[in-house]
């Protein structure tokens, strides 16, 4: 258009591109391989869960060399979610859940999850998407606690939200 922007049609809907806006592309010539579930940004650093693994976005200090992301070590496996709390990241791969301490990853459950939903009503309760349900972990000064499936549901759960009055909406691959 007349500022230098650029609308492209879409199968739904249409979508603006600011060309003169800066961006950056990271794929496997970056470091960055498999195919991006999530991402999420903890304590400053950028974080990818992949088909292949959790990645780190690493930014060399002084702009020298360019910014390329990293395979963290020990869980090469397909991971679906992350979630980013105020002092720990949580993440969910075929494996089960897992939080990571320092690029090293600690296991919460065996339990594998396409979704992790922090509570609204209580930060400290994670609701798990699972294959045949919803279950939900509890964090006390103990350490976390699995409460179990929510009884009655037993459908894929790929996506969950909560709202403001602490009901747990959920979407489903075909109900």
């Amino acid at each position: 258009d007349g500022n230098g922007s650029l609308w492209l049609a879409l199968n739904e809907g249409i979508a603006h591109v600011q060309l003169s806006s800066p961006i950056s592309i990271f794929d496997e010539k970056n470091g960055l391989e498999g195919n991006v579930q999530d991402i999420v940004r903890y304590k400053g650093v950028l974080y990818a869960a992949t088909g292949m693994g959790v990645y780190k976005l690493v930014t060399l200090k002084g702009g020298i060399g360019h910014a390329h992301f990293e395979l963290l070590p020990d869980l090469k496996s397909q991971c679906w979610s992350l979630l980013s709390l105020a002092d720990a990241l949580l993440v969910s791969c075929n494996h089960g859940v897992f939080e990571i301490y320092e690029d090293k990853f600690g296991i919460i459950t065996k339990k594998s999850a396409w979704q992790l939903l922090q509570s609204r009503q209580d930060v400290n309760r994670i609701y798990l998407g699972l294959d045949d349900g919803i279950s939900s972990l509890y964090r006390s000064k103990n350490g976390w606690r699995d409460e179990g499936r929510l009884h009655g549901f037993d459908a894929e759960a790929r996506t969950n939200a909560e709202d403001e009055k602490g009901r747990l909406w959920i979407g489903t691959v075909n109900r």
